[in-house]
């Protein structure tokens, strides 16, 4: 369900548009929205806070590909899927 929601709200993004997700009798809608709220965060925060570093829709979408590839090499776990790319963005 994470990869599911994380993959349409980058969808949305790309987009413009807004993400309302309803995932039914998962709590992913939570999970979704607190790392969407440290990544505009990041976002948001000064050049010398993120070391030079952006923090765009396609460097959340390599996060994606690099913890997906972690989870397939069993290096991470998919059921922590917010958490793996959180520390691959460095957030």
């Amino acid at each position: 369900m994470d990869l599911k929601a994380i993959e349409q709200w980058i969808a949305a993004s790309i987009a413009g548009r807004s993400t309302i997700y309803y995932p039914f009798g998962d709590a992913v809608g939570g999970r979704l929205g607190a790392f969407a709220a440290r990544v505009v965060a990041a976002a948001d925060a000064p050049a010398a806070e993120r070391a030079g570093r952006s923090l765009s829709v396609g460097e959340v979408w390599r996060a994606l590909l690099q913890v997906g590839a972690d989870v397939q090499g069993g290096q991470a776990d998919h059921r922590r899927l917010f958490e793996h790319l959180g520390v691959a963005l460095g957030i």
